[in-house]
């Protein structure tokens, strides 16, 4: 028996130590489950710290808790200036790393997730915005790096639904300076080469823009992990 759990340590521990064999690991992972006073329907998500992870979410304008546990837009002053907007900073990634989150699109003019190189959620076509995909009411999505420099990929989704809910995620390699979308788990794009510039992936987050109708486009279930 001693000499059997032996044999099976031995095994487990070369497999730990093969080189090129990466164990996945969870950046930050926020549910937006509401618990608490700074967690409850219409409070502000900025400020508060992610379920897990480290630091804490910086967002723009009202970006906010909703009954559902959701992110939302809970004002709309004008549909073409009301956003939901939230980054965390994040550890720069060596290797394939993928940021991932819940959206529905609903009624607003696009909603997106990708990686900056500083927290600063106000605009997102700038060039801090190193790599970002957006997807819009009627299913096209597209792939951008620094702000909207530059259109990397675009696509659409066959069948789409704007008030249906959708995991749009984009995974970056920077060794191998490849991109690619991702759809409910599904690779759309194939790899995209992109070279970022100098700045390093510093933080994480999503955006969405011209919420026209309070509460309708939403944001859950933020994940960023390696490999």
């Amino acid at each position: 028996m001693k000499r059997a759990f032996s044999m099976l340590g031995i095994l487990i521990l070369c497999h730990l130590v093969v080189p090129g064999i990466a164990l996945a690991e969870t950046l930050v992972s926020d549910a937006f489950a509401l618990s608490g006073s700074n967690r409850k329907e219409a409070a502000l998500l900025n400020g508060v710290a992610p379920e897990e992870g480290a630091g804490v979410w910086k967002t723009d304008r009202d970006t906010r808790f909703s009954a559902a546990g959701t992110i939302v837009c809970a004002q709309v002053a004008a549909p073409h200036v009301s956003s939901i907007a939230a980054e965390i900073d994040l550890p720069s990634p060596s290797s394939e790393v993928t940021v991932q989150v819940d959206v529905v699109v609903s009624s607003s003019e696009w909603m997106g997730v990708g990686f900056q190189s500083k927290v600063n959620p106000a605009n997102w076509f700038k060039a801090e915005n190193l790599l970002w995909v957006m997807l819009k009411p009627d299913g096209r999505w597209q792939l951008w790096s620094e702000g909207i420099t530059r259109s990397v990929a675009m696509g659409k989704i066959p069948g789409f639904h704007a008030s249906d809910s959708h995991t749009l995620g984009l995974r970056y390699d920077p060794v191998a300076e490849v991109a690619f979308v991702l759809i409910d788990g599904a690779d759309v794009s194939g790899a995209h080469s992109v070279k970022l510039p100098g700045a390093a992936i510093r933080s994480a987050g999503f955006n969405g823009l011209a919420i026209s109708s309070p509460g309708e486009a939403s944001f859950d279930n933020f994940k960023v992990f390696t490999p």
